[in-house]
């Protein structure tokens, strides 16, 4: 049997959670890709609505498996580099442990946070 690595079955989770739950009519449009830097790999979901890199956002998300935390950071286009990593120094950073029920803790989260960034009520 061929699986995917455990560090990115989580976060895969979680990125599929946040966009079932965004609504229909947010206009917010994105792609998900992967990224890989030396200590971690994940993914990285790229939202559009204003389609200006200053202030269009980036979400990256991975599982520490060492450390048994799931990470996110926020930062705009202009923080994705070619190879998806994010750079920067306006980045937010989460950490969120792992146990059985974060997933819903940390998808509220972000959508709290890109509609608050989009000037959005929260619609959970």
């Amino acid at each position: 049997m061929i699986k995917k690595h455990n560090s990115i079955v989580r976060a895969e989770k979680i990125i599929n959670s946040f966009i079932n739950s965004m609504h229909l009519n947010d206009n917010i449009d994105g792609v998900v890709e992967v990224f890989k830097e030396i200590d971690k790999q994940g993914y990285v979901m790229k939202l559009y609505k204003c389609f200006e890199p200053e202030r269009d956002l980036c979400i990256w998300i991975y599982e520490d498996l060492e450390n048994k935390t799931i990470h996110s950071i926020i930062g705009n286009h202009i923080n994705c580099n070619e190879l998806n990593q994010a750079v920067g120094d306006n980045l937010k950073y989460g950490q969120y442990p792992v146990v059985s029920d974060i997933k819903k803790e940390i998808v509220t989260n972000l959508l709290e946070k890109v509609y608050k960034h989009y000037s959005k009520k929260v619609r959970i």
